[in-house]
């Protein structure tokens, strides 16, 4: 693999990392004792991100340049 396509592959990897939340719902919901309303709209809350920052983040890769995004957001999600 070359060093080029490396964020693109984390960026991925932590999307689906992300995505992995569905699964599990049950152990948080036990670990911070949520109710199951709240245990099942977490996987959902993933999906509401994407749609609010499709379009700030097609905007700004417009702007900046899409590497810079791509690095910039794989910078955040992995400090988070």
């Amino acid at each position: 693999m070359r060093f080029r396509t490396l964020p693109i592959f984390l960026t991925f990897f932590l999307m689906g990392l992300a995505d992995a939340m569905g699964p599990m719902s049950d152990g948080v919901r036990k670990q911070y004792e949520l109710t199951n309303l709240l245990a099942t709209l977490l996987p959902f809350f993933v999906y509401i991100s994407f749609a609010l920052f499709s379009l700030p983040g097609g905007l700004l890769a417009a702007r900046i340049g899409k590497k810079k995004l791509l690095l910039l957001g794989l910078g955040l999600n992995a400090a988070a």
